[in-house]
């Protein structure tokens, strides 16, 4: 059971392939395993809250006698693996988010505490067992943060910036090509800064110049989590229009008033934000641009979210994720003054999702009319008588999708669809006859 973020999915991927090759069985139901594997998340409260309940849960089955080892792996290891053995004894193992490749081998290992050896970079030499559905893979191109924001702990739990070089990147890109998946979704904590720790020094226009011109890749893909700074025009023209790059750029802003970003010890301002914004939609009007907010930081005030909310209204970003701050220990953010009552912090974030939402129905609404191509993910949850898919502005399982009634799959291709309305920030095609509808290869 893998939680937190798509960089801790892709170790789980590549320690699960290990696992394979020791002889393990991956089955669907907890109920069915003899081991049981928590890849734990321990970023902010809420999710170290839902790791320690998960790993609780396979605890209690274990004393039911249906499990017999029980691993607890990842970040949350890294944070408080002490504290966790001496609470839970019923765990046989604890692995460190590091050590993900010593998942099959740690039934051997003497102690029960295997500690990371530092941040571990996935490789393309990993066998992978994918979590999510099979045309669609996150790759993981650098691992740590050099950044020091005053709110984020994952410069302490994994360490400072280790970039993958580009030949073992495309070589991975080529394999999962070559396994069906048609997305591949590059990830790190700081995707804008790949490269620039490798001999010689590499930039990220470099790495993405030359995985936009290979031949034989994913057909589409999509960068992560790019630091607002000043980009190089090389960079902004391959993400608004690239070829196998999709127009797709995830920016988390974090906040739109520059008091607040000075506390959070941010580099970039309102205006860097705009320029970026404004720079991108023109190399491309169509660009869609995602971004992640926090409401509730220390010092923050109304006239603070009246910015931020300001901000999001003229940008019209496609999506927004919106956080509420959470004290975490270590953090400088824990040691400011004028902490915000937490009923305050939800209200705060309920006027930013408003905002929000209007915004993404505005961006939404320019597709209306349009013809998209569409990449079918599976059925719609909620109409038997549709499939879902996304376009290349949408993200899988964190931005809209496209309703396609009367589709019927398969799973894995790419449509040519009209676009009928948008509901929300989900758009709706234009009723198929029951069959597929024009796929391209």
């Amino acid at each position: 059971m893998s939680l937190g973020c798509a960089k801790a999915q892709v170790d789980a991927e590549a320690a699960l392939g290990q696992m394979v090759d020791a002889g393990y069985e991956i089955v669907d139901q907890i109920e069915d395993a003899t081991t049981v594997v928590v890849n734990t998340c321990g970023f902010i409260e809420p999710a170290i809250r839902e790791s320690v309940d998960t790993i609780v849960e396979a605890a209690e089955l274990r004393e039911d006698g249906a499990i017999q080892e029980l691993i607890v792996a990842g970040c949350l290891v890294d944070r408080h693996g002490a504290e966790l053995a001496e609470e839970l004894p019923e765990v046989d193992h604890f692995v460190g988010s590091g050590a993900f490749r010593e998942w099959a081998r740690v039934r051997r290992q003497p102690q029960r505490i295997l500690a990371s050896p530092g941040p571990a970079l996935p490789s393309s030499s990993d066998r992978r067992v994918l979590l999510n559905a099979s045309h669609y893979a996150w790759v993981k191109i650098a691992e740590g943060c050099d950044r020091q924001c005053a709110f984020c702990t994952i410069p302490s739990i994994r360490g400072k910036q280790r970039s993958r070089t580009a030949d073992d990147i495309v070589q991975e890109l080529s394999g999962l090509a070559g396994q069906g998946v048609r997305e591949a979704l590059l990830v790190s904590q700081d995707t804008v800064r790949w490269g620039l720790d490798l001999t010689p020094r590499r930039r990220l226009h470099e790495l993405l110049a030359r995985i936009d011109h290979e031949s034989e890749l994913p057909d589409w893909i999509r960068v992560h989590y790019l630091y607002p700074e000043r980009l190089p025009d090389e960079l902004i023209s391959l993400l608004a229009a690239g070829e196998r790059i999709v127009p797709y750029v995830d920016v988390p802003i974090q906040h739109g008033s520059d008091r607040i970003l000075e506390l959070m010890r941010r580099a970039h301002r309102r205006d860097d934000i705009r320029r970026l914004v404004d720079r991108l939609r023109e190399v491309n009007p169509d660009v869609s641009i995602r971004t992640t907010v926090i409401v509730g930081h220390p010092g923050e005030t109304p006239a603070d979210v009246d910015a931020l909310c300001e901000l999001i209204q003229e940008l019209r970003f496609d999506a927004v994720g919106i956080f509420t701050w959470w004290n975490e220990a270590g953090t400088v953010s824990s040691t400011l003054p004028d902490h915000v009552d937490p009923g305050e912090q939800h209200e705060r974030a309920n006027v930013v999702e408003d905002t929000a939402r209007d915004a993404a129905e505005a961006a939404a609404s320019r597709w209306v009319g349009r013809s998209l191509r569409v990449l079918v993910d599976g059925p719609d949850p909620f109409d038997p008588d549709a499939w879902i898919g996304r376009h290349a502005g949408q993200a899988p399982d964190i931005d809209g999708v496209v309703r396609l009634p009367g589709h019927r799959g398969p799973a894995g291709a790419f449509v040519d669809v009209r676009i009928a309305a948008c509901d929300g920030h989900d758009l709706i095609a234009e009723r198929s006859a029951g069959i597929p509808l024009v796929t391209t290869s």
